[in-house]
């Protein structure tokens, strides 16, 4: 969606974001931004280059403003703020920058009403292009946000090395690094919360909510908070809400499709992928006041629309479902395999808290198969159409 709308303004525009690119370079945003600013901040603030900031903003737009190591100029109702070794680059009507509180922080917003901030932290970094839009990295150190598209909530920190970007619209929130649930849903975490490193989303579609990859603070509703590190989340399509990997370490979630629901959390490895849509897919394991947090090395692949697969407080399960509108179930679980391909399939594999069951192989061909091992160990079942098993 174009920030003007006549071919005339449009280009100017570019020509004016052209133009404070090249003032940015000048300053020290971009390559050699943080060398530029260690060697000579001072001189980068006297009197022959404010007066050259100050014309080059004039010849840009309405409303810019560029700030670095707290000093700049502003031009319209666009607003850039720095401190120390930090840059920040605002275009657009009501749009603000801020890079603060570290060094080597930067960030750049072209767009209406869009807010961007670097702070609490080393080499954040932050992009918005699109009105609206609402992105933070940092309370760490190297954490990014990319944003492109209008009125998505996005952010990137608690930790180091946390990747969040979003192409599209209504993404909202969309967290690499830890939430914090309060009154009914989920937000940023406390500056202090840290801990989680190497998570990254990458999101591509519109009105995708609650997209979570690390750590989760539950203590609101009495969990204590979980770190996550190397998570990681790939949505492509609409309206999935939520899809979360965290709450442990070297989870994967991928998603092609609309309005699905899936989770893979409270325990480490585990890899789901779906394609389709409305499908509900759970890998989770239980929180410690519960029992065991179980749920490690699990793999769930889901093609098809409506389907759900439950794998809960178990190890090493593997589910794939090809087709649509099917239920699976692995609880308290390790081992078990099991395979569907047609419609109207049931699968339930499962067990007691102190007795875990192990070892199960299931494989439904054809539609309206029903199977179900509860309190069973290396049992193979094969249906293939129509059947009932035991």
């Amino acid at each position: 969606m174009p920030l003007h709308r006549d071919a005339q303004t449009r280009t100017s525009t570019a020509k004016a974001i052209g133009r404070v690119g090249t003032l940015a370079v000048a300053l020290g945003i971009g390559a050699g931004f943080s060398a530029n600013l260690f060697a000579a901040p001072a001189a980068q603030a006297d009197s022959n280059l404010q007066n050259s900031v100050e014309k080059a903003v004039h010849k840009a737009t309405p409303n810019v403003s560029v700030s670095v190591a707290g000093v700049g100029f502003s031009s319209g109702s666009a607003h850039a703020s720095s401190s120390g070794p930090n840059g920040a680059i605002a275009i657009g009507a009501d749009s603000t920058a801020t890079a603060k509180d570290g060094v080597g922080n930067t960030v750049v917003v072209v767009g209406h009403a869009s807010n961007g901030t670097a702070a609490n932290g080393n080499f954040n970094r932050v992009v918005v292009v699109g009105d609206n839009n609402d992105a933070f990295a940092g309370n760490g150190n190297g954490n990014t946000v990319t944003v492109k598209g209008n009125n998505n909530v996005v952010r990137a920190g608690n930790g180091d090395n946390n990747s969040a970007k979003v192409v599209g619209n209504e993404n909202t929130p969309v967290l690499a690094g830890c939430a914090k649930y309060h009154a009914g849903s989920y937000g940023a975490c406390d500056a202090t919360t840290r801990g989680n490193d190497g998570n990254t989303i990458k999101v591509v579609g519109d009105k995708n909510q609650t997209v979570i990859a690390g750590g989760i603070d539950n203590s609101e509703a009495g969990i204590a908070y979980v770190p996550g590190s190397d998570n990681s989340i790939a949505v492509k399509g609409d309206e999935n809400n939520p899809v979360y990997a965290g709450a442990g370490n070297g989870n994967q979630i991928t998603v092609d499709g609309n309005k699905n629901s899936v989770q893979a959390a409270s325990r480490d490895n585990n890899t789901t992928h779906v394609t389709g849509d409305s499908n509900t897919v759970f890998t989770l394991g239980e929180y410690a006041e519960n029992g065991p947090a179980r749920a490690s090395n699990n793999q769930v692949t889901v093609t098809g629309d409506s389907n759900i697969v439950n794998a809960f407080r178990g190890n090493d399960n593997q589910v794939a479902i090809d087709g649509n509108e099917n239920k699976a179930v692995s609880n308290y679980a390790d081992g078990n395999q099991v395979a569907i391909t047609g419609d109207h399939n049931t699968s339930g594999v499962g067990g007691m808290p102190t007795d875990y069951a192990t070892g199960n192989q299931v494989t439904e061909t054809g539609d309206t198969n029903s199977a179900t091992l509860i309190n069973l160990d290396d049992t193979t079942v094969t249906l293939t159409g129509g059947q009932t098993y035991p």
